[in-house]
């Protein structure tokens, strides 16, 4: 017991045995002279500006742009009116989300109503607790345009460093390799970004996932800010692209779901239909390659063993 309560202790007090490389100390990471760029604290200030800044924009694009782009592809803005007043169905659908045959079955008994009216009922009962999609709508375009520029940045910040093909210069020459400013930056963005998602997270459109998503953002900052912190921005600046690279496919699909012009009328399938089904495929397809092959397969693989051929590390 001692031994863990001995190790947290010496976690949270940033021993630099457990958080840096062998024969590393945290002056060498935070110490400019000869004119590199390394980590310091103060740099944390462009994160806030950025988050700050982030929100400023996005609420004057969800007025400017966002609303009238919805309005343009037939986003509902409405919700739909609550069904007649019924004690027996109200009951129903307060007591659970999955009614059986035999609860549905009763409530029909009870109301002289088919078991066909009762699930109409329930259906119209539920839809009148969801909000407009348009919240909705602007959060996913938000979104979208927000990891899209996050992804254009990363690749100009990353494609002419000598670590964007070749895994095992992510570890060459640490903790004395200058950080490109350009990498600099990308990680204040990165940052700044996730920030943003934060904050606007509690007045976002409140879903099932609510607090899985914030402690994703809660997370995804934590790594971030910890690889920035010792100076890992190389393979760190690697992770964040490739997972940057699946997000603006999965945001785009989500806002042309929203569209009304997905209902073909009982026509067969429109083509925003066939439109978002392609798209979502598409995410499939980047999300699988870039987070379960390329990533494992080099990011993992580079900081498990080439990590080891030049820091040292077992």
């Amino acid at each position: 017991m001692e031994g863990v309560v001995g190790g947290v202790v010496r976690f949270l007090s940033l021993d630099p045995d457990i958080w840096l490389a062998p024969n590393i100390t945290w002056e060498q990471l935070h110490d400019e002279s000869g004119g590199r760029l390394k980590p310091q604290l103060w740099h944390y200030q462009y994160v806030f500006l950025f988050a700050i800044t982030a929100m400023l924009l996005r609420a004057l694009l969800d007025r400017i742009l966002f609303l009238h782009l919805g309005r343009m592809l037939k986003v509902s803005e409405t919700v739909p009116a609550p069904p007649p007043a019924n004690s027996a169905a109200e009951k129903l659908h307060t007591s659970t989300k999955r009614p059986s045959r035999q609860q549905i079955e009763d409530v029909a008994k009870v109301t002289g109503w088919s078991e066909r009216k009762v699930k109409k009922w329930l259906h119209r009962r539920r839809a009148a607790n969801d909000r407009s999609k348009m919240p909705k709508f602007q959060e996913a375009c938000w979104r979208f345009l927000g990891y899209t520029f996050l992804l254009a940045f990363g690749y100009w910040s990353l494609k002419d460093t000598k670590y964007f093909n070749n895994t095992f210069e992510c570890w060459t020459n640490y903790p004395d390799e200058t950080m490109p400013e350009r990498v600099f930056w990308y990680y204040m963005l990165e940052m700044g970004f996730y920030t943003a998602l934060t904050c606007t997270h509690f007045f976002d459109t409140r879903r099932k996932d609510f607090w899985e998503m914030l402690l994703h953002h809660i997370i995804t900052l934590a790594l971030i800010s910890t690889s920035f912190s010792i100076k890992h921005v190389a393979i760190g600046s690697l992770i964040m692209f490739v997972h940057d690279l699946a997000d603006p496919w999965l945001e785009i699909t989500k806002a042309l779901s929203y569209t009304r012009s997905q209902s073909s009328g009982g026509k067969g399938r429109s083509m925003a239909q066939i439109l978002v089904d392609i798209l979502f495929a598409v995410f499939a397809l980047v999300f699988w390659v870039t987070r379960l092959y390329v990533f494992p397969r080099y990011l993992i693989y580079s900081t498990w063993t080439e990590s080891d051929v030049s820091l040292g590390y077992w």
